[in-house]
C-alpha cells in the first residue's frame, strides 16, 4: 500500500506545484490506483462523469469515461490513461443540436523515480519549474533533479491539437462555446508545435519546517479534505525561494522561435500571507515585450481542520514592439470556468476564495476573473462540491455570470456534475 501511495504522489505532484494554473481539477482517477489482485504490481483505477447545464441559452452536457493502469518494478513505471469523451449542445435560438463524441489518450509514459531525480518519457503532462508559463499534456521528455534545497527542471515536447489540454479532446471547451477561441491552437501533426524549458529553484532554509506543497495538475487527485500543514504560526518576514526560466517555443506554426527569460521570487509576509512574483522578458522577433506576474495567497485552518484559502492575482504585459503580444501557447491558466483566460488575453486580474468543511468532505468556492484591455471579458464563478461513498462518488454544483464586448449581453451558466470514482 505504501508502493501505491507513493507511485499516487508521483503522478499526482509532476514536476512542480501549478496551483495558480486552474480554478480546480475535479478528476480524483490518479488516487483511486489499486492492486488489480492482491499482491500484484498492476494498479489500475476508473472514473465515469456526467453533467447537465444551462449556458447563454443552450442546453448543455457532457460525458466521460476514464480507465488508468500503472505497472511499478522497483523504480521503473508505466502509466496509461485512455478516455472517451462526448459533449452535447442544443441551441435554443437556433433550435440545433451539436453533438461530438472522441476516444483518446491522456498519458502513455514510462518512468524512472528516485528520491532526488526523475525521468519521464511519453505522453505526459509537463510543467516548467516557474510560476505560470507552462502546465501542458505533450509528447516528450521531462526531468527533475533536486540537490539540497535546489531543484532543477529540464522538459520538453511536442504538443497537437488531439492531446493538448486545451484541445479537440478537451471535455468542456465545446459545451462552453460562447465567444470565439482567443488563444492560438497547437498544431496538427508532431513537431508542428513545440517547446523547451529548463529553470532553477532554490528554496531558502528556515527554522521552522516547509509545509508540504499542494498541485492541481490536469489529472490530479488532490485530496482537498487531508490535514494541511500550516506553517508556523511564529512564520518570519523574509524570501522563501528564487528561480530562473528559459522557455522557447519552435516550430512550422511560428514565424519566428519565440524565447522567454524569466525570474522568479516567494516572499513570506509573516502571517500576513505569501506573495509570489516572476517577471518574463520576451525577446521573440517584432514581438519583444515584459510578461509579470504577482500573486497573494493567505490560508486560515480552524481547530477542527477546516481551511479557508484566499488568493489574489494580477497578470499584465508591457510591449516594447508595437506588436508586442504575450504569445506562449501552453500555459493553460484556465481562469474562468466558461473564458478559460489565458496568457493571450492579458492584462488579466483573479480573486478567489475557497473554503473546505474537512469533516463534511464539502468544498465551496468562489472566483472572479477580469480582462483590462481588449474585449473586457469578466467573469464570476461559484461552485459547491462534496464528496459521499467514501470518496467513490463527488457532487459538483457550478454557477456564473460572464459578459464581454463580444457579447450583447450577460450571460448565465448553471450546471451539474457527478463523477463516479472506482
Amino acid at each position: 500500500m505504501t508502493k501505491i501511495k507513493f507511485i499516487t504522489s508521483l503522478l499526482l505532484c509532476g514536476l512542480t506545484s501549478a496551483s495558480f494554473a486552474q480554478w480546480e481539477c475535479r478528476s480524483h482517477l490518479a488516487s483511486n490506483l489499486k492492486p488489480l489482485y492482491e499482491n500484484s504490481k498492476l494498479n489500475w483505477a476508473g472514473e465515469l462523469e456526467a453533467s447537465a447545464g444551462y449556458l447563454s441559452n443552450n442546453y448543455i452536457g457532457n460525458s466521460m469515461a476514464f480507465l488508468g493502469a500503472d505497472l511499478t518494478f522497483n523504480r521503473f513505471q508505466f502509466y496509461a490513461e485512455g478516455a472517451y469523451k462526448y459533449w452535447y449542445n442544443h441551441d435554443l435560438d437556433l433550435k440545433e443540436t451539436y453533438t461530438q463524441s472522441r476516444i483518446g489518450l491522456r498519458e502513455l509514459s514510462a518512468n524512472y523515480f528516485s528520491n532526488k531525480f526523475s525521468l519521464r518519457l511519453g505522453l505526459h503532462q509537463m510543467q516548467a519549474g516557474d510560476y505560470f508559463l507552462l502546465n501542458e499534456r505533450a509528447l516528450g521528455a521531462s526531468i527533475k533533479y533536486d540537490v539540497g534545497d535546489s531543484r532543477f527542471v529540464l522538459a520538453t515536447g511536442t504538443v497537437t491539437k488531439n492531446f493538448s489540454r486545451n484541445g479537440i479532446f478537451c471535455s468542456t471547451a465545446y459545451i462552453y462555446d460562447i465567444v470565439p477561441a482567443r488563444t492560438p491552437s497547437a498544431g496538427s501533426n508532431i513537431g508542428d508545435t513545440n517547446f523547451a524549458t529548463f529553470s532553477f529553484q532554490k528554496t531558502i532554509s528556515h527554522s521552522n519546517k516547509k509545509a508540504k506543497a499542494k498541485t492541481t495538475g490536469e489529472f490530479e487527485a488532490f485530496d482537498e479534505f487531508s490535514t494541511f500543514e500550516s506553517d508556523s504560526k511564529k512564520a518570519k518576514f523574509g524570501f522563501d525561494s528564487y528561480g530562473a526560466t528559459v522557455y522557447s517555443e519552435f516550430g512550422p506554426y511560428y514565424e519566428n522561435p519565440l524565447v522567454d527569460l524569466g525570474l522568479n521570487t516567494s516572499l513570506k509576509l509573516a502571517s500576513v500571507g505569501t506573495l509570489k512574483a516572476e517577471g518574463l522578458y520576451q525577446l521573440t522577433q517584432d514581438a519583444k515585450t515584459w510578461i509579470l506576474y504577482l500573486q497573494y495567497e493567505k490560508q486560515f485552518e480552524t481547530k477542527s481542520g477546516n481551511l479557508t484559502t484566499l488568493q489574489a492575482s494580477y497578470l499584465t504585459k508591457h510591449d516594447i514592439d508595437q506588436s508586442g503580444s504575450a504569445l506562449p501557447r501552453f500555459s493553460n491558466l484556465f481562469l474562468g470556468e466558461v473564458f478559460r483566460m489565458d496568457l493571450f488575453d492579458l492584462p488579466l486580474v483573479n480573486a478567489s476564495f475557497k473554503h473546505q468543511f474537512t469533516e463534511r468532505e464539502l468544498s465551496i468556492k468562489a472566483q472572479y476573473t477580469r480582462q483590462c484591455k481588449g474585449q473586457k471579458m469578466q467573469e464570476a464563478d461559484l461552485s459547491i462540491g462534496k464528496f459521499y461513498l467514501k470518496k467513490h462518488l463527488r457532487l459538483t454544483a457550478l454557477t456564473g455570470l460572464m459578459t464581454s464586448d463580444d457579447l450583447n449581453e450577460w450571460s448565465k451558466l448553471a450546471r451539474l456534475e457527478m463523477r463516479v470514482f472506482f
